[in-house]
């Protein structure tokens, strides 16, 4: 049972840079991605994270082929000797605001095979205000822009889960 999330530094880089091009997109454009690592005593360590180039992007959803998406997760899991923990993607402010609420879309894997243990959705908006701790999501601002990172468990019913970073904002 997975009971907390931890990125590591260059995954939280990743996701963050793939927010903030997506962001900076023409139109703004979702981005999505491979999260490789370890699960060890409750925690899913995340040790990797790979933008995933195929697939359309939109400004308010991001979709891959599924077996094109499972080849390179496998190719990647041999390649870096890591485990598929699941996938990220992100969420861009539109006209000020942005969806809290979780789609149908949001809460199904992109992978079956092998399984997603779980989901990682990065939230980023335009404000370089300081942010508040959260005991469940990881937040942090800079470059104009500020982002939120939400972690959900997809073996227990898309339930929520903390997320740190081993990065100081």
């Amino acid at each position: 049972m997975i009971k907390r999330i931890t990125l590591s530094e260059n995954a939280t880089d990743t996701i963050i840079n793939a927010a903030v091009r997506g962001y900076e997109a023409p139109y703004k454009e979702e981005r999505l991605g491979i999260l490789l690592g370890r699960v060890s005593g409750g925690i899913a360590l995340v040790k990797r994270a790979v933008v995933y180039r195929g697939g359309e992007r939109t400004r308010t959803s991001a979709s891959v082929d599924p077996y094109k998406f499972e080849l390179r997760v496998n190719a990647l899991q041999e390649e870096s000797g890591l485990d598929f923990l699941g996938s990220f993607h992100t969420h861009n402010e539109i006209n000020s605001s942005f969806s809290s609420a979780l789609s149908e879309a949001d809460k199904t894997p992109l992978c079956d095979d092998p399984p997603s243990l779980i989901e990682i959705i990065a939230a980023i908006w335009a404000n370089n205000a300081s942010v508040r701790p959260s005991r469940y999501y990881f937040q942090g601002s800079g470059g104009g822009y500020r982002y939120r990172f939400a972690g959900y468990d997809y073996q227990r019913g898309f339930r929520i889960l903390p997320i740190y970073s081993r990065i100081a904002c």
